[in-house]
């Protein structure tokens, strides 16, 4: 049971990881402005 308890926080802490550099991207992209929108909208219109 502790074992498989472990492994369950080890891929939540490595899930944490990813959430926060793909928040860091956000903020990046944010920063970058109009850029982003137009790279927003380009994804928008292929999907």
């Amino acid at each position: 049971m502790a074992k498989e308890l472990a492994e369950a926080q080890e891929k939540i802490s490595s899930l944490a990881e990813e959430l926060a550099k793909a928040q860091e991207k956000m903020g990046a992209d944010k920063m970058m402005g109009d850029s982003s929108r137009k790279v927003t909208e380009k994804m928008k219109k292929n999907m």
